[in-house]
């Protein structure tokens, strides 16, 4: 048997802790938004933001964020966002209607599902990464001592 400080030591070291309190603040952050959408729209309803759902999910794939788990940033999500946002502002500006901006974000969704999955999240990542070992960088200037 063993004993309750050798369980949360183990708990611990596997990250659940960690874990536990990134879910925990996560949902705490998801309620304040909503209740403060709320107050300002003046009503709430389960359905209220369902249109936001599709460009919030293209968004985060687009970024980076991959369908098998365990990878992503807030800068490659942030990238996403800005992104679809550029496509949409785009589309909005040569007059598309409405249906079309949707169609528009489906389809890029489908595009990028349909990479991940038939290129693979590995492949993806070596082929970024070659891809960014030959962009120039600049060069930073090391203070003289």
């Amino acid at each position: 048997m063993t004993e309750m400080g050798d369980l949360s030591m183990t708990l611990n070291d596997m990250g659940f802790v960690q874990l536990v309190l990134a879910f925990a603040l996560s949902g705490s952050f998801a309620a304040l938004t909503g209740a403060l959408t709320s107050i300002k729209s003046g009503s709430a309803g389960p359905a209220a933001f369902e249109e936001l759902l599709l460009p919030a999910v293209t968004a985060a794939l687009i970024g980076g964020v991959s369908l098998f788990g365990g990878k992503g940033s807030v800068i490659g999500i942030a990238i996403g966002a800005l992104t679809l946002r550029f496509l949409i502002s785009g589309l909005s500006l040569e007059g598309a209607p409405f249906y079309v901006l949707t169609l528009a974000t489906g389809a890029v969704l489908i595009v990028v599902v349909v990479l991940e999955l038939v290129i693979g999240p590995h492949e993806l990542r070596a082929r970024w990464r070659r891809w960014r070992s030959r962009v120039p960088r600049p060069r930073r200037s090391r203070p003289a001592a």
